[in-house]
């Protein structure tokens, strides 16, 4: 992967009647400066990850859910039963399921130990809730994987912009997909693919691999770099996504 010197993003912005409109701006999904470093120079592995699915039941068990209502009204007592999908993504990320937490931590100490960069982008529909930073802090602050969370993927297709807190400020990713790369977004493979290019990444040298329970028909075009899940993430799946970011890799 050769560095690009592009430093913006295909994506536009409308400041929807907002006067204090920026001059230059980058993509709202990414820590540019995270996936460039001017101090690093590893190759860096990416991994897309899925949250339901993954590392946690994507049909929460009854004992699952009623924990995740608990803790929603324990951190959120004056919701009033009425709850944001911000405060609902931070009560389930603390009723992941260890076991997969720990397997995601070892394909991110097997990609250090490979002597490359890990760095994990959140394509899971949860990366709709809240905003980068909150993602990293907030919700997922008490895992390994949170410091090594550098983006985001946009939507998926159209009616996401329903839901994406980007989307809501005025970003447009559907039109700046089509008109810069061609590319169509109408399900979770092309809006990793549109990561990738926007983000100076060709998907057909970068180092990466997606982690997910779902979408297999489509994702299944990354070939041995999707991993896919049964239930949640289990060593097996560590040691395949492991294989995938470092099999071609020599230092």
């Amino acid at each position: 992967m050769v560095k690009t010197m592009r430093r913006s993003s295909a994506v536009t912005w409308s400041p929807k009647g907002n006067e204090d409109c920026r001059d230059y701006i980058h993509c709202p999904l990414c820590d540019w400066e995270m996936i460039y470093p001017k101090n690093d120079e590893r190759k860096p592995a990416l991994i897309f990850l899925d949250i339901d699915g993954v590392l946690i039941d994507a049909i929460h068990p009854p004992e699952v859910y009623s924990k995740i209502r608990e803790t929603m009204k324990e951190l959120f007592p004056y919701a009033q039963e009425s709850f944001s999908g911000y405060q609902q993504n931070i009560a389930t990320a603390r009723c992941f399921k260890e076991e997969a937490v720990a397997c995601l931590d070892k394909v991110i100490e097997g990609v250090e130990a490979s002597g490359q960069r890990p760095l994990v982008v959140l394509s899971s529909s949860w990366r709709h809730a809240c905003f980068l930073d909150q993602h990293r802090c907030d919700a997922y602050g008490q895992y390994k994987f949170s410091k090594y969370l550098c983006g985001k993927t946009s939507i998926d297709y159209r009616s996401e912009e329903m839901l994406s807190v980007e989307s809501k400020l005025g970003f447009e990713f559907y039109e700046a997909a089509e008109k810069e790369y061609g590319i169509q977004l109408k399900d979770r493979a092309s809006a990793i693919e549109f990561w990738l290019r926007d983000h100076g990444f060709d998907p057909n040298r970068a180092n990466f691999v997606v982690i997910d329970d779902n979408q297999m028909e489509k994702l299944s075009k990354f070939g041995n770099r999707f991993v896919t899940t049964k239930w949640l993430m289990n060593e097996s799946d560590a040691d395949a996504a492991i294989e995938a970011l470092t099999f071609t890799n020599e230092f």
